[in-house]
C-alpha cells in the first residue's frame, strides 16, 4: 500500500515507522521551506505497546519525500495541530493529495466547520493512541496497540477498508467510535481538565517531565484535575452531546467521589507504564495551551461555569509563559 504522511511530527513518524516496517511504502510531505534543514533520517526511540509487557525499540527511519503519482496513493495520513489543519489540507490540495484522507488528531470544531475545511466526503476521522516528543533528529514516542477510527460511511467504504488493513498489518487494532467527532470533543475535554491541573503546578526552572511525574503520583493534584474534567465535560454537554454514549471513556472521572477517583488514578498511572510515559513525554507547551484555551473559549461562549478549570488555566498560562 502507498501511504503519504503529512509532516514529520511525533505521530506521523511513529505510525510511518510501524507501517513501513509492516511492508507498506511510506513517504512524507514535508512543509519546511528549506529542504536542507531536513534530516534525511531520524532516530525513533519507541516504547512499543503492541507487545506485553511493552518493549523499548529503536529505529533509524528515513523521511522519504513524496515522489508518488497522486493517483497511485492509497492513503494520506494527516496528524497536525488543529490550528494547522487548514494549511496542511491546502498543501495537500496543491499536490493533488487531498483525497483518501485520514485525519488523525484532535478537532474541537463543529461538523460543519470540519466539512468546510476538508471540502469533500473522502475523509475519515481517527485518533492516534500514541504520543511523545521530538527534536531535530530524535523522536521519543509511545505506541499503544490500537487506534480510534470512525465507522465507514457510504462515501468512505473503500478508504475505511484500506485504513483498517494498513493498521492491522502493523499489529494495530482499529477501534470503531460510532460518534467519532463527539468522542474527540470528550477526549479533549478530559485532556484539558487533567492537564490544566498538572500544568498549574509548573514553577520557573522546573523540568516538565519531573512536574508531570510528581503530579501523577499526587492524589491532591489528580483530584483537582478530576474536578476540572467534570467542568469541561459540561462544555461538551452544552453542545448537545449525551455523555452516557461515552460512559466507557469518562466513567473513571465521573462515577466515583473525586478523592477516591484520584487514588484510583494514582494506582493506574503507577501500573500503566504506557500512559505514564506518554504524559511525561508531552512537552509541547504551545499544544498544551491551545488545547486548554479552545475548551475555555467554548465555556465562555456557552456560559458554562468552569471556575476550577479557569483558575488552573490561568496559573498554567503564567507558569508556561515564564
Amino acid at each position: 500500500m502507498r501511504i503519504v504522511i503529512m509532516g514529520r511530527g511525533v505521530i506521523g513518524v511513529t505510525y510511518g515507522c510501524v507501517l513501513r516496517e509492516a511492508g507498506h511504502e511510506v513517504q512524507h510531505l514535508l512543509r519546511d521551506a528549506d529542504p536542507r534543514a531536513r534530516p534525511a533520517t531520524t532516530t525513533v526511540d519507541l516504547l512499543d505497546g503492541r507487545e506485553q509487557p511493552p518493549v523499548d525499540r529503536s529505529f533509524r527511519y528515513p523521511l522519504t519525500p513524496v515522489t508518488f503519482d497522486p493517483e497511485t496513493v492509497d492513503l494520506v495520513l494527516v496528524s497536525v495541530p488543529a490550528e494547522a489543519l487548514a494549511g496542511a489540507i491546502e498543501s495537500l490540495r496543491r499536490r493533488g493529495l487531498d483525497r483518501r484522507l485520514l485525519l488523525m488528531g484532535g478537532f474541537w470544531g463543529s461538523r460543519e466547520e470540519l466539512q468546510a475545511l476538508v471540502g469533500h466526503d473522502d475523509h475519515l476521522l481517527g485518533y492516534p493512541i500514541a504520543g511523545g516528543r521530538r527534536d531535530a533528529e530524535l523522536v521519543e514516542s509511545v505506541l499503544f496497540d490500537s487506534v480510534r477510527l470512525a465507522p465507514a460511511s457510504a462515501h468512505t467504504t473503500a478508504l475505511h477498508a484500506a485504513v483498517s488493513q494498513a493498521f492491522h498489518d502493523a499489529g494495530l487494532t482499529a477501534e470503531r467510535s460510532p460518534r467519532m467527532l463527539e468522542w474527540l470533543w470528550v477526549h479533549q475535554a478530559v485532556n484539558a481538565g487533567i492537564i490544566s491541573a498538572i500544568a498549574s503546578e509548573f514553577r520557573p526552572g522546573d523540568e516538565i517531565g519531573d512536574v508531570v511525574s510528581r503530579a501523577l503520583a499526587s492524589p491532591r493534584t489528580l483530584a483537582r484535575g478530576i474536578g476540572n474534567i467534570r467542568e469541561c465535560l459540561r462544555v461538551v454537554q452544552a453542545r448537545g452531546v449525551r455523555l452516557r454514549h461515552h460512559l466507557r471513556d469518562i466513567a473513571p472521572f465521573t462515577l466515583l467521589p473525586k478523592a477516591l477517583a484520584a487514588r484510583v488514578m494514582v494506582l493506574m498511572f503507577r501500573k500503566d507504564v504506557l500512559s505514564r510515559r506518554i504524559m511525561e513525554l508531552h512537552h509541547n507547551t504551545d499544544d498544551i495551551l491551545a488545547l486548554m484555551s479552545e475548551v475555555h473559549v467554548s465555556a465562555t461562549e456557552s456560559a458554562v461555569p468552569v471556575p476550577g478549570f479557569t483558575r488552573d488555566l490561568g496559573r498554567a498560562r503564567d507558569a508556561l509563559a515564564s
